[in-house]
């Protein structure tokens, strides 16, 4: 016993146990028993004291670092809001922040997030200048708590000359490490699984009965007796509506069935549209939500739900620790704010789904989802080709193919998206700002004036390792008339709802390996100016590109591709290109190297396209509109437009045009469900015949045209010299 108690327990550590110790329960619950929280006190302090004799961790903190949280730390107090701070010793970051003006690290200085698995840090700031060291974890001692970085801040609030606005910037020297949780990024299906449409006999489906129909603002409810699978109730509140009768009538009726619940049930509750009335006071519907969720008021996350946002929850009652709530906010790339939440009881064989999404500009719009069932048919065991025991358990929306058919890889890929490293943009929707300034409402397709965060890495700067990073609402588009998102050095990251997502400007032998590339408007993958030699991208799957809808002809909004290629001596080995408005691949070279990698060697005229492809190996492209694979064009010398004939001609020596002929080897590549190219071969041969036959009919007219005119010249020479008198 004496081991346990002098080993010293993290901050992070007893609050947990200190929560242990005094939970929330219902009346018919009962606290954990002494021995069991002093069982639990001898496991985290065994394991605290195994881990730190197997691996001294954290290996990146040093004696001098000063806490964020400190006011010593300061030449004044620790920063509020607004505040421009400038780091030229080693901070730890202990705390939340303000929301900053910007942070500056100088050459001596660095900012390191303190590590610990309980900690939860975030850091809001409109830019981070990098000119010593920012560091998450280290890669030998990954970072385990959460961390997120959130860039705030509109248009023209600050402008570097160096990297502009919203950004993390990494300087001559500086460096940026942020190292995550290790996670399988991503793994093909070795079976395959279908949709929650075609279980065949589930407790229930909102899909298949009166609630699906039920369009007027509220909530929809659920109580099943997970047991058995009885579904106890099943109906609809019109508790959203404005309408004073409406609501006069359901706010009781609502209230009573939540306090009707009996123990022990799950309840599945969404909202409709709207969830609550915005004119009526719904105090008392909160308070009786809350104590049917938590057994005590002043828990929900529906007390602060804005209008447009969707909700749901599920719960059982009097077992408060098992309720689960979201709320949509964020506005994806359809236009749809979407909540959704489940909840597993294996031990039962039982599984609970429920969403919301509405539209953020057609209001009309709503679609909810109850569903139950057996656990066994709702979470089937997921048959994949990697370790995914870090991943965890969910439903499916839609039917997932998991075979090789007739010597194609069909295996649909399967990626988790959530790290727990995050960085995200705050002020990016729903209002966007144009380039004069001007607030306009927007959606998805107005992506142009979206301004999100980016993460810009300078020439000479020291070390860029992203490891288990998730980036979110990243990304922007016109600004100085350039897109300007650069990330090098990228290994494992997820990003989701962005505006281009790695773009290598005038770097050499960057590596991009075992990134997951989620929901992206214009080229996800995007060498710039035709001088990034000696590059890789291996591993990596990018899924839903989207093509800006924009009347401009430039070529990254028509042709939003995966993976955009300036430069034949590139690596793409076992990347997937997994779907999108465009294409997958596109090879596209300019006669030399545009922008900064001008005027530098790297390529000579007309070189690119005598240089034989340095590899693309394994690749695969399936579910694109256009094509998977485009080797058709090259880049116009504006750097903006592309033309037709690629011109290649392949070169043992590129820089020499008369020098012997070489082969371009793209090998054991997949291409698959690519709409487009077949209508297009066909829309082609229609045309053709259309052509032909317009050519054979005009053809036919000239032709008796002129025996017509013929004729009559023949009649006109010949009848006035006819004798008639002879008759």
């Amino acid at each position: 016993m004496s081991a346990w108690k002098s080993t010293p327990l993290s901050r992070s550590s007893q609050r947990w146990l200190s929560s242990l110790s005094s939970p929330q329960w219902c009346k018919s619950s009962r606290p954990l028993p002494p021995l069991l929280v002093l069982v639990v006190v001898v496991v985290v302090a065994a394991s605290l004291t195994t881990v730190s004799a197997q691996v001294q961790c954290p290996d990146y903190i040093v004696d001098a670092c000063e806490a964020w949280s400190d006011p010593g730390t300061w030449e004044s107090n620790v920063p509020t809001d607004g505040d421009v701070v400038d780091i030229d010793k080693c901070v730890i970051l202990d705390t939340d922040t303000a929301n900053l003006g910007g942070i500056t690290i100088q050459p001596t200085g660095s900012l390191v997030f303190e590590p610990g698995t309980g900690n939860k840090l975030k850091l809001r700031t409109k830019y981070i200048r990098v000119e010593g060291l920012l560091q998450i974890g280290s890669e030998q001692c990954r970072y385990e708590g959460k961390a997120v970085i959130e860039l705030t801040g509109e248009r023209g609030d600050h402008t570097d000359p160096d990297f502009g606005q919203k950004y993390i910037g990494v300087t001559n020297g500086g460096r940026l490490e942020l190292h995550g949780e290790r996670k399988m990024p991503w793994v093909k299906l070795d079976q395959t699984l279908h949709t929650l449409d075609s279980l065949a006999d589930p407790y229930f489906d909102s899909k298949k009965g009166e609630m699906h129909e039920y369009w007027s603002d509220g909530i929809n409810a659920v109580v099943i007796n997970p047991d058995n699978g009885v579904v106890r109730a099943s109906t609809s509140f019109n508790v959203g509506t404005n309408n004073r009768w409406w609501f006069e009538k359901d706010k009781p009726r609502f209230m009573s069935f939540l306090d009707w619940i009996p123990a022990n049930h799950v309840v599945m509750l969404a909202s409709q549209k709207s969830a609550l009335s915005t004119v009526h006071n719904t105090t008392e519907i909160l308070d009786s939500v809350e104590k049917a969720l938590y057994c005590k008021i002043g828990k929900s996350r529906l007390r602060n739900l804005q209008p447009g946002e969707t909700w749901v929850a599920i719960g059982v009652k009097e077992q408060p620790w098992r309720t689960i709530e979201r709320v949509g906010r964020d506005v994806s790339t359809d236009g749809l704010r979407t909540a959704s939440a489940d909840l597993m009881m294996p031990w039962l064989n039982a599984a609970f789904y429920v969403s919301s999404s509405n539209h953020y500009t057609r209001a009309w719009f709503k679609d909810t989802r109850l569903i139950a069932g057996k656990y066994d048919d709702l979470a089937p065991v997921l048959n994949v080709t990697g370790d995914v025991r870090s991943w965890k358990s969910g439903l499916l929306d839609n039917m997932h193919y998991g075979k090789v058919t007739q010597g194609v890889d069909m295996r649909a890929e399967v990626a988790v998206l959530s790290r727990n490293i995050l960085i995200t943009s705050a002020d990016v929707y729903p209002t966007c700002v144009g380039d004069d300034g001007v607030e306009i409402e927007c959606h998805y397709a107005d992506v142009n004036f979206a301004f999100g965060g980016q993460i810009k890495v300078l020439e000479g700067f020291g070390t860029a390792h992203l490891e288990g990073v998730s980036l979110e609402r990243m990304g922007q588009l016109h600004v100085d008339n350039e897109v300007v998102v650069v990330v090098v050095v990228v290994v494992v990251v997820v990003v989701v709802v962005v505006v281009v997502v790695v773009v290598v400007v005038n770097l050499l032998l960057i590596q991009v390996e075992n990134n997951v590339a989620y929901d992206i408007v214009g080229h996800c993958f995007h060498l710039l100016e035709g001088g990034e030699k000696n590059n890789v991208f291996r591993g990596n799957l990018v899924a839903g590109t989207k093509a800006l809808d924009d009347s401009d002809e430039t070529f990254e909004k028509r042709e939003s591709s995966a993976f955009f290629i300036t430069n034949p001596l590139t690596t793409i080995v076992n990347n997937v290109a997994a779907g999108g408005d465009a294409k997958g691949y596109t090879y596209a070279f300019p006669p030399a190297p545009l922008g900064a990698s001008s005027g530098l060697g790297l390529m000579e005229e007309g070189e690119a396209k005598r240089t034989a492809f340095t590899a693309f190996d394994h690749n695969v492209a399936h579910s694109y509109f256009y094509s998977g694979i485009d080797l058709w064009k090259s880049m116009q010398a504006s750097g903006t437009k592309l033309s037709w004939n690629s011109g290649y001609n392949f070169k043992a020596d590129p820089r020499n045009e008369s020098s012997p002929d070489v082969k371009c080897v793209m090998k054991m590549c997949t291409g698959m469900f690519l709409t487009m190219k077949p209508i297009i071969i066909i829309i082609i041969i229609i045309i053709i015949i259309i052509i032909f036959i317009i050519i054979t009919i005009v053809i036919i007219i000239i032709t008796s045209i002129i025996f017509l005119l013929l004729l009559l010249l023949i009649v006109i020479l010949i009848i006035p010299h006819y004798n008639f008198h002879q008759f």
